[in-house]
């Protein structure tokens, strides 16, 4: 006859820790663990934690101690009390990481971790109080002689939780990647009738799948189901080949607002955000006209109000004294740009929301196609082919604009692009056009020179081309590849 044995359910609640990209907290982690006891009991446990994140950027400790038994009274109801016996006061347990560099890429580099747990019969100050030399040797001895089941389990169950490390980073950098679920030439019987990685013959015993990440075919040998987690605590499963593998393994990911970035693709703004700012000022009827044509949705309206402005702008000189302080009439425009914004914005805060932004998903209907010979380093998919005529159409007005010609002026998009930068919180700001051949920034801020001009593969501007939607790109650190 076999012994049935209880499940004693743990609840564990902590809170956010971040180092590099990976990030085990801010979770609820359920798991069960066997006592001796004759019935499951249902428990919580409430940590305090610590991180501490180095200057480099390549070590940190975080460490979670149990908060006072006296706090469990008064933050949980009475069938939630401390499930720690009466002689362990707390329990702590702590995560060193350090980061490993080595050569050949990030997919070779080695992220170390220490784990240390320990439960206590004593409360932290007390033990500050000790003989510091007595405390090794007694204290060890005490706490494995008021050594439990329960604490025992849970002490095994948070550092043995680091086994799960390397598959929660993996399953998050998949949740930045955008997949192909319905590859145009999957039904086209005379295409890919060999595996991409091995180049074997799909036959009856050798079954034909595609990857969901670079949309080639390949066989069930050289691909396989990894979790991706596209949304924190959502989680599904993707068929990816060993080579996109490889490719996600290399990516950077040194962000510290993964969570955030794991989140929806389109958030609500803040009320507050609406508003006008109190640096506003006031503006006449012929700068309201012309911020209004800069709003217009007719393009002769929109095209002539940027040449007023750049003529505003190309001619900025002193023009009046306000604070104690000169003004340009460059700085004037940006002042009037911005209150015209605060305006139009305020007027929008009630008939706009996130769920109303149409903006391009992360799924795609065509595949990643690789050539080193056409772009800087091997793992940069090549830009996706619109229809022809279409794109055609698109680069001759592009062409017909003159913004690409060396004696445009461009003061007016600097401007504008000067203006997005600020109000969107980002250091760069970029007005572009993208021709056959390559990607022009026609207006920017705070741009790198050498940035300005990029081939058409390099950028990704044409997969935004391609999907005639807004693409917002997520931790786009990740395509800095070594």
């Amino acid at each position: 006859m076999k012994k049935k044995s209880a499940a004693w359910q743990c609840t564990v609640s902590v809170r956010k820790f971040v180092y590099s990209d990976v990030e085990i907290c801010d979770d609820v982690f359920s798991y069960d663990a066997e006592t001796p006891s004759s019935s499951t009991r249902s428990h919580q446990l409430v940590f305090a934690t610590y991180t501490r994140q180095y200057s480099d950027k390549k070590h940190a400790v975080h460490l979670m101690k149990t908060v006072p038994k006296g706090v469990y009274d008064q933050t949980l109801p009475a069938p939630h009390s401390s499930p720690l016996h009466p002689e362990i006061d707390h329990l702590g347990v702590g995560f060193d990481m350090q980061f490993v560099p080595s050569p050949g890429g990030s997919n070779r580099q080695r992220t170390q971790i220490f784990a240390h747990a320990y439960a206590s019969d004593k409360p932290p100050r007390s033990i500050m109080t000790e003989d510091p030399e007595t405390l090794s040797s007694d204290l060890a001895r005490r706490r494995a002689t008021l050594m439990n089941p329960e604490t025992r389990s849970i002490m095994r169950i948070l550092t043995e939780s680091l086994s799960q490390f390397e598959r929660v980073i993996r399953r998050r950098r998949f949740g930045f990647q955008s997949f192909i679920y319905f590859p145009k030439e999957y039904a086209d019987p005379l295409l890919e009738k060999r595996c991409l990685i091995c180049n074997k013959t799909f036959h009856f015993f050798r079954r034909d799948f595609y990857c969901q990440l670079c949309g080639h075919m390949v066989c069930g040998n050289c691909s396989e189901l990894h979790e991706v987690e596209a949304r924190i605590g959502e989680i599904r499963k993707n068929r990816c080949c060993r080579l996109c593998v490889v490719r996600v393994d290399a990516g950077k990911f040194d962000g510290e607002d993964l969570l955030a970035a794991l989140g929806p693709m389109i958030v609500e703004t803040r009320s507050d955000a609406w508003l006008p700012t109190d640096s506003m000022s006031s503006i006449d009827e012929e700068d309201k006209d012309l911020m209004g044509q800069l709003c217009s949705d007719d393009p002769k309206a929109r095209s002539h109000a940027l040449e007023q402005l750049g003529k505003l702008v190309a001619n900025s000189s002193v023009t009046e004294q306000s604070s104690g302080r000169q003004k340009t009439q460059v700085q004037d425009v940006l002042s009037n740009i911005e209150s015209h914004l605060n305006e139009e914005l305020s007027k929008a805060q009630h008939n706009s929301s996130a769920q109303a932004c149409d903006v391009s998903d992360r799924t795609r209907d065509y595949k990643y196609e690789f050539d080193a010979n056409k772009v800087t380093h091997a793992d940069i998919p090549l830009a996706p082919k619109p229809e022809a005529q279409k794109d055609a159409r698109r680069v001759e007005l592009i062409e017909s604009s003159g913004a690409l010609q060396s004696n445009y002026d461009r003061s007016a998009l600097n401007l504008i692009a000067q203006v997005a930068a600020k109000r969107l919180g980002c250091p760069i700001g970029v007005v572009s056009m993208i021709d056959d051949q390559q990607f022009h920034a026609v207006g920017s801020y705070n741009l790198p020179a050498e940035a300005r001009r990029l081939p058409r593969n390099e950028v990704p501007c044409m997969h935004s081309v391609y999907a005639e939607k807004p693409l917002v790109i997520k931790n786009p650190q990740r395509y800095a590849v070594c």
